[in-house]
């Protein structure tokens, strides 16, 4: 958990336990994990202070509990007043205001293959009312030209 909030906090993945104990005992010399205080100083130093007791090597040095890692951090939180600043109507988003703009191009098209359609089918009725049996024929495609009209004009008023 200290990790991930070091690591939240400054931008940075720290060293694992095993790297960090290696280092300091091979050189000799301190943690190699730098303050959370040292990479971002705006970082309170409350903060910083539960964040290296949390990610202390030895677990004698960390915290027992997670409710006292907690606890810590709550004191820092509770030291601070935060002032919201007031908003008023003035500063309030205003909305846009809706514009209903027709493309001119699907009136035009709507102007144009409604004629269009009814020439169509005005030559199928009449180009097969003269084959025998054909009106079985006429119908049908009667029946798919009027679902295509349909189905034309409720995409076009849709848009």
């Amino acid at each position: 958990l200290g990790a991930t909030l070091y690591t939240l906090l400054t931008g940075t993945i720290p060293p694992n336990a095993i790297t960090r104990v290696t280092r300091s005992k091979s050189k000799g010399a301190n943690d190699p994990l730098s303050p959370a205080k040292l990479l971002v100083p705006a970082i309170p130093t409350t903060v910083d202070h539960a964040l290296q007791r949390a990610m202390a090597i030895s677990s004698a040095d960390r915290f027992e509990t997670v409710e006292q890692f907690w606890q810590l951090l709550n004191v820092y939180a509770t030291e601070q007043q935060v002032q919201l600043p007031r908003v008023t109507s003035e500063d309030a988003p205003q909305p846009l205001p809706k514009r209903d703009i027709e493309q001119p191009i699907f009136s035009r098209i709507r102007g144009v293959l409604l004629p269009i359609l009814l020439i169509l089918l005005g030559i199928i009725v009449l180009g097969t009312g003269f084959i025998v049996h054909a009106w079985e024929l006429s119908f049908l495609l009667l029946l798919c030209l009027g679902t295509l009209l349909l189905v034309l004009f409720s995409l076009l008023s849709r848009r």
